[in-house]
Parts: C-alpha cells; structure tokens; sequence
C-alpha cells in the first residue's frame, strides 16, 4: 500500500489574529494521516500570529513585506511535502476539506486542485444543506478537469470556474514556474486575480487543474451593494489590463470575453444563480460601470509603474 501524500497547510495572514485563531482551530480538527500547518505572517503589527502559530504546532514564517502572493510563495518554498494547501486566514475549512481535494492528485497528470467556497453561514449546515448550496454555486457539485484541451480553457482558468483561495499545489509546481506572480494579490495595488494567473500559467504549459466539489472551505460574504459590485469591476478590469499586457497574444479573446459579459451572455461552465445568472453591471448604471471600468484601468497603470 503505497504512502499518503504528505501535506503542508499554509495559512497567510495579515494583522488578524482572531480570524487566524478560529482558521487554526478547524484545520487542528482535520484528521490527515500526514500533515503539517504552516502560518506565512504577512508584515505584521504585533507578536501575535507568532504565538498563535506556537500554540498550534504549527511553524512560522514571517515575511517583511506586504503582499499576500509573496507570502503564498515563501510557504510554498519553505514546505518539504509533496502538496501545499492553501488558506486564508479568514477561512474555516469544513472537517473534510483536505481529503477530497489530495485526492485528485492521485492522477499524475493533475498540477493543482481546488474546492469551493462556500458562505460562512453555512459552516454548521447539514451534508445535505451543503450539497442543496452546491447545486448553485458558481462551480457546481461535479468533479472536473481543466486543460488545453477544454473548452474556453483560457477563459475558465483566468475569469471562471477554475477556483478561488481554496486550492493545492503540487510542491513540485514552484521548481517549474515562478509562483503566484507578486504583482498581483491583496497588499499589492491589483488586488485580486493572483490564482487564476497561476492557473492560466500552469495549463498554458501543459498541466490540468482538478476541481473536488467536497474540499470546502468557508468564507465570509461580502454586501452586495453597487459600491463593491463597482469594486469587483474595477479589480477585473485591471487584472484583465495586466494579462493583456503580459500576453498580447490573448488581447483579442480577453476584450472579447469582457464584450460578452456587458452582453450577459451565458457561459455553460457557469453556474453562479442558475440558468438565470445576471452579470455584475445589470444592477448599475452606464457611467457607474464606466467609471469602474475607468478606475480598474488607471489601476493597472499604477501597478506598471510601480
């Protein structure tokens, strides 16, 4: 019988020793037959997430500087197992998060794997309760795979499906490409877009992606409010900018992608609200989602100069 797979759990955090106590405290109840808990302390304030990490066994890096991609890659270089899982301190992993989602890493052909992220509302819910939220969640509650070879690939890893903070790595993956590219993540002046770049990298080289619909983890829901709808366009559009600019070649399929989205075109692989799924801009105004999309522009343009 061959080994598990070992793993270690990487926890960033920034100056929020509560949230990261009560993220400890539920991946200390996650039972793994190999596993190691990791805290990436981001620029902190205080001692704080020091002791915490001392309190749970786990071990502790501190990072200097700011930036939640750069502290993703010091854990992953620091670890010494064959997968790297990821949290963020304001996560809460369900009891059976880490199995599923090592899982998918029993095909060799698999680079990375994610789960879904659930609100934290529902992290008392019933197996069926959580099965009925999954049903229309914007991935669903079927395994899949996303290659080269998949259909709207370059969309899925960059703007769709493919997954958000809760995912694993192969340790392996940081000696064949750069990591979560530091220009990118929250601490940084783009402030989102950091994961899907790092899948768009893996499977533009030839890796897959694994999506395991019974790793959850639990997040807190941000207020639906025209404010943070105007944020999230502001955000996508200067991740969308930073792409193009990297990958010139792709300019034509990311305009494309955002034309369609203006349009409310429906996307097969998406499944945020059911068949009836509205885009973000629905709710707000021709100069509101022009000034967003002005905003996430001028973003980017910080972000090259630096």
């Amino acid at each position: 019988m061959s080994r598990p797979l070992s793993v270690t759990v990487v926890i960033c955090t920034h100056n929020r020793p509560m949230l990261l106590e009560r993220c400890l405290q539920a991946v200390r109840r996650i039972e793994y037959p190999d596993l190691v808990l990791s805290v990436v302390d981001s620029a902190p304030d205080s001692h704080e997430a020091r002791t915490l990490a001392a309190r749970y066994g786990a071990d502790y890096s501190l990072v200097p500087i700011r930036g939640l991609s750069r502290a993703r890659n010091v854990g992953a270089r620091a670890a010494r197992s064959d997968i790297v899982a990821y949290l963020d301190d304001d996560m809460v992993p369900h009891i059976d998060w880490l199995a599923p989602l090592v899982a998918e890493f029993a095909d060799q052909r698999v680079i990375a794997a994610t789960g879904p992220v659930l609100p934290l509302t529902m992290a008392e819910a019933s197996p069926n309760e959580l099965q009925l939220t999954l049903e229309t969640s914007s991935w669903g509650p079927d395994r899949f795979q996303v290659d080269r070879h998949s259909p709207e690939w370059f969309e899925r890893a960059n703007f769709g499906d493919v997954g958000d903070g809760n995912m694993a790595l192969r340790r392996e993956a940081f000696d064949r490409f750069s990591g979560f590219d530091e220009q990118l993540g929250r601490g940084v002046t783009i402030t989102s877009g950091e994961e899907h770049y790092a899948y768009f990298t893996l499977i533009e080289t030839g890796h897959r992606i694994a999506y395991a619909p019974q790793a959850i983890v639990f997040h807190p829901v941000s207020p639906a409010t025209p404010e943070y709808s105007q944020h999230l366009i502001a955000q996508a559009t200067a991740y969308a900018a930073f792409l193009m600019w990297r990958h010139p070649r792709y300019a034509l399929r990311v305009t494309k992608f955002f034309a369609e989205g203006l349009l409310r075109k429906k996307r097969s692989w998406r499944k945020l609200g059911g068949p009836q799924q509205t885009s973000l801009a629905a709710s707000l105004s021709l100069r509101e989602v022009t000034g967003a999309f002005a905003r996430g522009v001028f973003t980017w343009w910080r972000s090259v100069r630096g």
